[in-house]
């Protein structure tokens, strides 16, 4: 077996995430590291291709991260990806657009309007409003990771809604949350004493479900996990420590919350007398 078959059977995720990266690696990564040369060659051989093709920068950056997995996998030689998105995509790259969330008010409204013709929705977006979880982590929600005496949720896996099944989180760890009484109680009226399986029944994408209520009851149109993006721009306007918020979301880094939620800080903010 090849070197490059070898990194395919090691790519690790939920079943969607494999698919995509294998995808990206067959098409775009594999035809620069398998016709020999020293890794730095192989780099900027990749980097030169993909920016002629004019990739997505998205796409660019999911190359990058692979490009260096097989690198340290096969040479163990470390690559710096943001250096050269600098020196290859730095015209690509633009400003982050600003976050689409629905403020207090909006929130209401669409929960009064979900939970008058969509539980089933309603229960969805109250855990996703209330805890800042993803769509899989939600619907791969048992309830054995559920302890509402202490009021946490243990978040272990995420259920892919497409295939229906399990795998790890987004980045491969499971972590501890802090459950709201209003989630408690919303998640409390769904169980059966004795029941192991599944919090939520049925999966579903609630994105077309929920911009149907968004429609109905006046609001902006937003996606699912704008939600989640809800969730954390609420706990930073009432002064939550970022650090507690990026755990929440369980982000792999204090780092990728700041860099996602920075306009929730960008503000001109007063420093008179801040040495008086």
């Amino acid at each position: 077996m090849g070197k490059a078959a070898e990194f395919q059977k090691s790519l690790y995720g939920r079943p969607a995430t494999i698919k995509t990266k294998t995808s990206l690696f067959i098409n775009h990564v594999k035809p620069h590291v398998t016709q020999g040369g020293a890794p730095v060659e192989m780099v900027h051989q990749a980097c030169r291709s993909w920016r002629n093709d004019d990739l997505s920068i998205g796409t660019i950056k999911g190359c990058l991260v692979l490009l260096g997995e097989y690198l340290k996998f096969t040479y163990q030689y470390e690559i710096d990806k943001k250096r050269l998105s600098n020196q290859y995509f730095s015209e690509r790259i633009s400003p982050p657009e600003k976050l689409k969330v629905w403020n207090k008010e909006q929130v209401t409204t669409a929960l009064i309007m979900a939970d008058g013709c969509d539980k089933e929705l309603h229960a969805v977006m109250e855990v996703a409003l209330g805890t800042g979880m993803r769509r899989g982590e939600i619907f791969g929600l048992k309830w054995a990771d559920v302890d509402v005496m202490d009021g946490y949720i243990s978040v272990s896996r995420s259920l892919d809604i497409s295939s229906g099944e399990s795998g790890p989180t987004k980045n491969k760890k499971a972590r501890r949350i802090q459950m709201s009484d209003r989630v408690a109680k919303v998640l409390e009226k769904s169980y059966t004493v004795g029941d192991e399986g599944h919090v939520f029944k049925t999966y579903f994408d609630p994105t077309p479900r929920l911009a149907s209520i968004a429609k109905s009851s006046g609001v902006p149109v937003i996606t699912f996990h704008d939600l989640r993006h809800t969730f954390a721009t609420t706990c930073f306007e009432r002064g939550l420590s970022p650090k507690w918020v990026s755990a929440m979301l369980g982000h792999a880094k204090l780092s990728t919350t700041l860099d996602i939620y920075w306009q929730c800080f960008d503000k001109k903010e007063d420093m008179e007398g801040l040495y008086e």
